[in-house]
């Protein structure tokens, strides 16, 4: 059994023996290689902030030419004409939404009325002196879609298009002094 020890021991630090040569002879290579993938990992460090770097210089361009291809804003009395004559279009759209409901298409002529609706809100938000009144239409306009809806036909929009066609006048006369 000493023998068999012995042989064991003898074993051993002829393997480690083997293995610290094999360690000094592959220790210069694996450290050698670490400071490769170092320099390589700094290199690709370097390109990535390079990039980034150029990847902000043109997001910053073209935050610029987004900004100088936007529309120009329009002036004011454009926006007043453009209001104005979206009111003219309602008159004859509440026109177009009688004869669509007239002829049996209620569905289209409360498509009409609603397209209406909007235009008189947004003309209101551009003409402030005439909001008032225009908004005031937006009640008779829901109580006409809900008779509509309902069936009944007799209840028509003259009424609001002799409104907006009051309102046209008094726009009309101010432009006219």
């Amino acid at each position: 059994m000493k023998i068999w020890y012995e042989s064991i021991l003898v074993a051993m630090v002829i393997l480690t023996g083997y293995l610290v040569m094999l360690a000094d002879q592959y220790l210069p290579r694996l450290s050698a290689n670490a400071e490769e993938a170092q320099a390589s990992f700094k290199l690709v460090q370097d390109r990535l902030d390079k990039q980034t770097e150029l990847l902000a210089k043109l997001q910053a361009d073209i935050s610029k030419l987004g900004k100088e291809s936007a529309p120009p804003k329009l002036p004011q009395e454009d926006k007043d004409k453009i209001a104005v004559d979206s009111l003219r279009t309602s008159v004859k759209n509440l026109s177009d939404a009688d004869a669509k409901k007239q002829q049996g298409d209620v569905n289209a002529a409360i498509d009409i009325l609603k397209t209406v609706k909007k235009t008189l809100w947004q003309a209101g938000d551009t003409l402030p002196t005439y909001q008032a009144d225009l908004r005031a239409l937006m009640g008779p306009l829901d109580v006409i879609i809900g008779k509509w809806k309902q069936g009944d036909k007799a209840v028509d929009t003259s009424k609001i298009s002799l409104a907006i066609k009051t309102i046209l006048q008094k726009i009309d006369s101010k432009f006219d002094t």
